[in-house]
């Protein structure tokens, strides 16, 4: 009988950190965690074509609707090669899932190894108590009915809006300096993520933004760069779906911002398309196929190059002719025998 055991001695080295990376990769651009208790059915469920994907948030047929969103973000990082029936629910799930682990404890360990980009000091981020004064940034707030009680809010949050609004702003939620230094500092470094918090131009150096081909801005991106950054400030000290100390609801959260974008999204909210403009010009200003189109840029050569695509697409779209009236055209040379 064939163990799970024999199919990974049968799979190359190369196949085992490809999908491995994949792990990684979907928990910085799709989901932090996969749908809790669904982490080993999911690779048997069947893709369902006509799923609305707004049905993922919704009260109705749950959990199934979240396993259906789930795998079809698995399968935006997983190519169909790899999608047999056998490896699928064989010897994949397990390299995947490996890498969502890694990926989460690197990030963890990279953000808080580096209080300058969050603008605390080593003895406030590496303690409870340091942390402790964070509170309010992360939505600490008393509740209406008892103002000695006090809980985490998930969007009345100051350190997710620009300018540190303490009330839910559309306009400058998912806004704020911090969220664009987390994206940063795991994408593309730590280095590059302080270059971008000084104003200094970015060190040339290997990142997975050019390992794993990322050309635009996520929904997972953000949504998860507001989890990593709350987390970052907050009591703490293990990543988990619930905060062992805080108590936050951290994959609840994440889920919630996941559909605050999809939704606004396919609503064509403008504080959202707002969101993903921004972001796109901090960080893929060369995309073609932003989530919420074609961002405005100052950078020259992405400029050019999409004038040469609309100016090729206006030629494309011009009615076809016979090439002109006869005479038309290149002038031909000087005739053979011309005596001038």
């Amino acid at each position: 009988m064939n163990t799970q055991a024999d199919s990974v001695q049968d799979t190359s080295a190369d196949e085992l950190a490809f999908i491995v990376s994949a792990g990684k990769k979907f928990v910085v651009t799709k989901m932090l965690w996969l749908p809790a208790g669904k982490e080993d059915e999911i690779w048997g469920t069947e893709e369902q074509e006509d799923f609305n994907i707004l049905d993922r948030f919704g009260e109705e047929d749950q959990p199934a609707n979240k396993t259906q969103g789930a795998l079809r973000d698995i399968y935006a990082v997983v190519p169909e090669d790899y999608r047999d029936a056998k490896d699928f629910n064989d010897w994949i799930p397990a390299a995947f899932l490996h890498g969502m682990s890694d990926q989460r404890s690197f990030t963890v360990n990279r953000l808080r190894s580096h209080p300058d980009l969050f603008d605390c000091t080593t003895k406030q981020l590496s303690s409870q108590e340091g942390r402790r004064e964070f509170r309010k940034l992360i939505g600490y707030r008393p509740t209406k009915k008892n103002p000695d009680k006090f809980y985490y809010d998930s969007t009345n949050v100051p350190i997710l809006h620009k300018d540190y609004a303490e009330k839910y702003d559309p306009a400058k939620f998912f806004l704020h300096e911090n969220l664009f230094i987390t994206h940063a500092a795991i994408t593309r470094g730590p280095a590059t993520a302080a270059a971008m918090k000084s104003g200094h131009p970015p060190p040339k150096v290997q990142s997975v933004t050019h390992l794993w081909g990322l050309r635009r801005t996520e929904l997972g991106m953000v949504a998860a760069a507001a989890v990593w950054l709350r987390y970052v400030y907050s009591v703490d000290d293990t990543f988990g779906p619930t905060g062992t100390v805080s108590g936050i609801e951290w994959q609840e959260d994440f889920e919630y911002y996941l559909q605050l974008l999809t939704e606004g999204l396919q609503k064509k909210k403008p504080s959202i398309l707002n969101v993903f403009r921004v972001w796109d010009q901090k960080f893929y200003p060369s995309s073609e196929d932003g989530l919420a189109g074609v961002v405005d840029s100052d950078d020259e050569c992405a400029v050019g190059k999409r004038a040469a695509l609309e100016e090729m697409n206006a030629e494309d779209s011009e009615p076809e002719g016979d090439g002109g009236s006869e005479g038309e055209g290149d002038s031909e040379g000087e005739g053979e025998g011309d005596d001038s």
